[in-house]
C-alpha cells in the first residue's frame, strides 16, 4: 500500500527518503514488508507514520494496521 501511494505521488524512493529524511533501505524494507529486516516496533511504528504523512495517508490508521499485521509474520508475534 506505501509503495502504491509512493508511486501516486510520482516520488522515487530517493525522493522520499530526502523528504522524511529515513535511510532508502528501511524504506524499500518497509515497503516491501522485509519484516526480519525492520527496527523494533516502536520504532517502526515511527517511521511509518512520517511515510504516511508525507504521502498524505491516515498516519495512526496506516500506522497500527502495518505494525500489526507484520508483527503477525514473526515467530513469536514481534519483528525482533
Amino acid at each position: 500500500m506505501l509503495r502504491d501511494a509512493r508511486e501516486a505521488s510520482s516520488l522515487s524512493v530517493t525522493d522520499l527518503s530526502k523528504r522524511t529524511r529515513i535511510r532508502r533501505g528501511l524504506i524499500e524494507a518497509i515497503e516491501a514488508e522485509d519484516y526480519f529486516s525492520l527496527p523494533a516496533p516502536t520504532f517502526l511504528r515511527g517511521f511509518v507514520v512520517q511515510i504516511a504523512k508525507r504521502l498524505g495517508l491516515p498516519e495512526e490508521t496506516v500506522a497500527n494496521s502495518y505494525v500489526a499485521r507484520l508483527t503477525t509474520h514473526r515467530p513469536g508475534g514481534s519483528l525482533h
